[in-house]
């Protein structure tokens, strides 16, 4: 490949065959996302992937609870967008350099968004509310990666410009009210959930925040940090709760030798969380939109930086 892709607002109207003619929604919270002209194979693919999250219509499997989300939540409009998915016939959009983990490419022209990594790349228009997936098919393409990246970015994209963000945390459910735990990467997120064994889990790696009446609320998402939380046979009817809890805390997390709570001022409160908000840094997202929620939900929520130690002791004090 001799260069990168650089998208322009045409750069797309290259690309017309669609993968397919089916569609398919997933929705939770206030947000929902329709694939269109998408096949069978991907149909089913992302169906596998988020069942929970998706109604009924291919997730009647046996022996499984999958909860059928409401059109919308009271006190909410539900807030969509509908993709649209096609073939490149490109190998690449991004070559991958020696010792690259991973890398998105982000760009704006007016109010579109664009972003695209090694196989795909997207182009949404927020204030029309859809957009164009297009996808590479060469042979080495991993489609469950590519769908799970495009999902994240894409959710999170949304949910910024509909009052809500995604925070990079764990939660679980205690006295049918949300605890979210938070923190950089080694924190103790993960290890907070393996210590809350028996509790619903919303997540172990991102959960959906915003205001409803005036209280804050948190959503089970579709994504997962460990695919161990999804298959081991106890956790999995715990995991990725499709529903809707107000939030009783948010914790800090400090690995220490004793367990304790330290309430956190209010402008270290709010800092934490648009720290802990995805894709904020070095992209076109709005990051003042993101600033502003997360002072707003800091003034209403209680939040603590939460000293612990590896044992379940937390649960006693939250």
């Amino acid at each position: 490949m001799k260069r990168e892709f650089d998208p322009e607002l045409d750069s797309f109207d290259q690309f017309i065959i669609p993968f397919g003619k089916d569609s398919l929604s997933i929705q939770f919270a206030h947000l929902s996302l329709t694939f269109q002209t998408i096949d069978l194979k991907l149909k089913e693919l992302i169906n596998e992937m988020y069942k929970p999250f998706i109604p009924m219509d291919l997730t009647s499997v046996k022996g499984t609870h999958v909860f059928r989300p409401e059109p919308q939540r009271a006190g909410r409009k539900q807030a969509g967008a509908k993709i649209s998915v096609v073939k490149a016939e490109a190998e690449a959009f991004l070559e991958l350099t020696p010792g690259e983990v991973y890398r998105i490419e982000f760009s704006k022209k007016g109010s579109i968004l664009f972003f695209w990594s090694y196989y795909f790349a997207c182009r949404y228009d927020p204030e029309k509310k859809d957009g164009v997936l297009v996808i590479c098919t060469g042979k080495k393409i991993n489609l469950r990666q590519v769908i799970e990246n495009f999902m994240r970015i894409i959710f999170s994209y949304i949910a910024l410009y509909n009052g809500s963000f995604f925070l990079h945390s764990s939660g679980i459910v205690k006295d049918k009210k949300a605890h979210i735990f938070f923190g950089h990467s080694g924190a103790g997120k993960t290890t907070i959930v393996a210590f809350s064994k028996g509790l619903p889990l919303l997540s172990d790696d991102q959960v959906l925040v915003y205001l409803k009446e005036d209280k804050p609320y948190a959503s089970g998402v579709p994504f997962s940090g460990g695919e161990r939380f999804r298959q081991e046979e106890d956790a999995i009817k715990f995991s990725n709760v499709n529903e809707e809890f107000e939030v009783a805390g948010f914790y800090w997390l400090v690995k220490d030798k004793d367990t304790f709570l330290e309430p956190l001022p209010l402008i270290h409160a709010a800092a934490k969380l648009a720290s802990a908000i995805p894709f904020i840094k070095d992209s076109p997202f709005p990051m003042q939109d993101a600033l502003n929620l997360a002072t707003e939900i800091a003034q209403r929520a209680k939040i603590f930086a939460l000293h612990f130690r590896k044992d379940d002791s937390f649960l006693q004090i939250i």
